[in-house]
């Protein structure tokens, strides 16, 4: 049993509140508090193997986007993975931080997706609750003793005015071939019409793009 407390701690740029819980230890009801800054987001279990991650850290950077010089905040997510209870690989992997685009997240695992020399692929999604926050989806393979990132997409809507979504087709997905991921946007921006059944007509964009995968990396294909 966890309880959420109101008192927060600020640790390695992590803002995070206290919880309380409870366990039981060698028949014994015990009661403690942990900081949930330390805590994984969403872990995996397939058998004797678990997946973990979380946030290492959140630091400020330059960077450049669009062109221009900006300064961001970049949280490192760690990656672990164990078996039989001892740690097989890990990866830190930063990603542009907004906390609107943090309110929760989803991980899921799949098999190897018909990628070369990948046994798992590893897919981690961050989204918030209001219109017009993005869903960013990363995607990792987990190859021999060591993790690999793999491709990401973006989807955002923003009620009746855009939408923007990206599919993903794997080597194994229906219609996909080997070593290739194919990347297929469809973007629609408002009208301000409707048609006969009041739904918003849209101003259609698609686009698509295809990558070759090596076995280490996946690289654009012209």
């Amino acid at each position: 049993m966890t309880q959420r407390l109101e008192e927060t701690l600020t640790l390695k740029g992590i803002t995070a509140n206290w919880v309380k819980i409870s366990y039981t230890k060698n028949a014994v009801q015990r009661e403690g508090y942990i900081w949930s800054g330390l805590l994984a987001f969403n872990p995996i279990r397939r058998g004797d193997t678990k997946f973990f991650y979380g946030a290492n850290r959140i630091v400020t950077k330059d960077t450049i986007l669009n062109k221009e010089k900006v300064t961001v905040q970049v949280m490192q997510m760690e990656i672990k993975v164990y078996q039989q209870g001892k740690k097989f690989t890990s990866l830190v992997y930063p990603l542009i931080y907004n906390g609107e685009s943090f309110s929760f997240t989803e991980s899921k695992l799949y098999d190897g997706k018909g990628l070369k020399d990948v046994e798992r692929v590893l897919s981690i999604m961050f989204s918030g609750e209001a219109c017009g926050v993005p869903t960013d989806t990363y995607y990792f393979g987990i190859r021999r003793n060591e993790i690999v990132p793999v491709i990401s997409t973006t989807d955002i809507g923003d009620a009746d005015v855009y939408y923007h979504t990206e599919e993903l087709i794997f080597p194994s997905d229906k219609g996909g071939k080997p070593d290739i991921i194919a990347w297929n946007m469809e973007e629609g921006e408002s009208t301000e019409k409707a048609d006969k059944k009041g739904n918003t007509i849209y101003k259609v964009k698609k686009d698509k793009k295809r990558y070759a995968w090596d076995g280490i990396k996946v690289k654009e294909m012209k």
